[in-house]
């Protein structure tokens, strides 16, 4: 009697997650704004179930809930979006019921969200659009180039600065099938990597409230890239620098990637140590880090400030956070 309460509790749960699931997607579905907001709740239904549960229950949540959501998408919308936050749900679930550590569930689930995300963008390059995945990106660059197009038709009208009209002009000079393959990776991985942060912090909050004991997450301003890491990361651009003076081109696109990465792990090691400064030895309010972060993320002229950090912090081991340091720092 008592394994057919906890049977029809499952099912129970199973059902009002998969209605969760669903309403969300109804509130979402045809705001795109509202659609990426949505996608960092959708993962957590699925979630719940395989820690309450497993992963049977959970697989069986998301199949349902791509199901339902064909009835306000078509069935390619609704399957590339299950896929997506059906990959981070599992991960999620996973590394959160057999006890991993935050670090490792978030590297894991921006993992697999950036796989979710290939997959997507593969439906849509082959089956969709049935281009194929170049000429889809082809197609890609040509609708940026008509944009920009437009942009610098309209400054014209406006009687722009040149320099305005100039800067459209040099924009649209790098815009090429490279830069975008270079875009579209570090947008799946960037994105992947928000997507678990944020999900992480709201399935934390969740649970916490359930009674079961989640492990706190890294405060951003204990964040830090391994020096380890960052030398690799270095060392592969600067080959491909190299490769790149020598007419060795065939593989431009992945040192091109690489070497973004390199800059984009800098300046987050810089933003978090800023941060560690700001919150841990100037003891000042959030609303202000967050403020200052931001001011100079986005002002040009000492946006580089990060970059400095991010050096000067994995040399030094400033924060004292890497244990393999390369100068210990008394």
């Amino acid at each position: 009697m008592q394994n057919n309460n906890y049977n029809a509790n499952k099912i129970v749960e199973t059902g009002i997650m998969i209605s969760i699931t669903f309403v969300i997607i109804a509130m979402t579905a045809y705001v795109p704004i509202l659609l990426e907001l949505g996608m960092f709740i959708l993962p957590i239904p699925a979630t719940l179930i395989y820690i309450r549960h497993n992963f049977k229950l959970a697989f069986i949540t998301i199949i349902l809930s791509i199901i339902l959501t064909t009835f306000l998408y078509n069935p390619i919308s609704a399957l590339v979006s299950g896929v997506v936050y059906g990959f981070a749900a599992l991960s999620l679930g996973y590394y959160i019921k057999n006890n991993k550590s935050s670090s490792e569930t978030i590297v894991a689930v921006t993992i697999a969200t950036a796989i979710g995300k290939i997959i997507k963008f593969l439906i849509y390059a082959i089956f969709v659009s049935k281009a194929g995945i170049v000429q889809y990106l082809n197609m890609m660059v040509n609708q940026l180039h008509e944009s920009l197009d437009a942009y610098k038709n309209i400054y014209i009208q406006m009687n722009a600065p040149k320099e305005a009209i100039d800067y459209v002009e040099s924009v649209s000079k790098y815009v090429n099938l490279e830069m975008l393959i270079v875009i579209l990776t570090l947008s799946f991985i960037i994105g992947g990597l928000i997507q678990a942060y944020i999900s992480y912090i709201i399935i934390q909050k969740v649970l916490l409230r359930l009674n079961y004991v989640v492990e706190e997450i890294i405060p951003f301003s204990r964040v830090y890239i391994p020096n380890r890491i960052e030398a690799l990361l270095i060392i592969i651009a600067c080959i491909g620098i190299i490769l790149n003076a020598k007419e060795f081109t065939k593989y431009s696109y992945a040192f091109s990637i690489v070497n973004t990465l390199v800059i984009f792990t800098l300046n987050l090691d810089g933003m978090a140590y800023l941060v560690y400064l700001l919150k841990e030895k100037g003891k000042l309010p959030k609303g202000i880090i967050i403020i200052t972060v931001l001011l100079i993320l986005f002002i040009p002229a000492i946006s580089d400030l990060y970059l400095v950090f991010g050096i000067t912090d994995i040399i030094f081991n400033l924060r004292k956070l890497d244990p393999n340091p390369i100068r210990k720092v008394k």
